[in-house]
């Protein structure tokens, strides 16, 4: 699954940090750059790097979405819904933000035939996967609707 999000790349503690904290100060620059070639250079910085930051931050919550499930499935089916509606289903939901908001940084550093193919790149291989082909199957919570992917 090269080229894929991997959410067995993350741990609790590097999910845990503040996730990319000098992308601010990056893009904190973008408004002090007076020359259009520069300004240009450093607002594709700012962009990228707060993809990274989203690609990261999904990675986490798919990896929290893991745990609990983990956590669920070792338990008792009262205790396996309990931990499933309060730790897996809210994970689950951010995620589907999360994966929402991937593909609005890619669009705004477009600007080359080479970053357009990455562009088309992600597209065709985006974090939908995450949702279909999941490690472990969420259990059914009668009553609780599964929000849409």
């Amino acid at each position: 699954r090269e080229g894929y999000m991997d959410p067995t790349n993350r741990s609790d503690s590097e999910c845990s940090l503040a996730s990319c904290s000098f992308v601010e100060d990056v893009c904190a620059l973008v408004p002090k750059v007076t020359d259009a070639l520069a300004r240009e250079r450093i607002e594709f910085w700012c962009n990228s790097f707060q993809y990274m930051r989203i690609v990261q931050d999904f990675e986490c919550e798919w990896f929290t979405f893991n745990m609990a499930m983990t956590h669920a499935n070792a338990t008792s089916h009262i205790r396996r819904r309990i931990i499933a509606e309060r730790e897996a289903l809210p994970a689950r939901i951010r995620m589907v933000q999360k994966a929402t908001a991937l593909m609005t940084p890619p669009l705004q550093t477009v600007s080359t035939r080479g970053e357009m193919g990455t562009f088309y790149n992600l597209q065709t291989h985006p974090p939908i996967h995450a949702f279909r082909d999941w490690e472990h199957e969420p259990p059914h919570l009668p009553g609780i609707p599964h929000p849409p992917t």
